[in-house]
């Protein structure tokens, strides 16, 4: 609560985004999980991770820009 960060419940449509996006872009599970549920929240993804960049549509924030 401090970070006001909420816990999204697991849904099938990460999951499967999730599948396309790690073929197409060569990402781990769980790289193409967070970056499928960013996707899908329409929410940026903050990461010290800089191949998150690849992914189209996706907006990638390093945590140098947001301090």
């Amino acid at each position: 609560m401090h970070y006001r960060i909420s816990i999204l419940q697991p849904k099938p449509k990460y999951h499967s985004l999730a599948y396309d996006v790690r073929l197409k872009h060569n990402l781990s599970y769980f790289d193409s999980l967070h970056a499928a549920i960013a996707l899908c929240e329409k929410v940026p993804i903050i990461s010290y991770d800089v191949m998150y960049k690849r992914v189209r549509n996706l907006t990638y924030l390093h945590p140098s820009d947001i301090v």
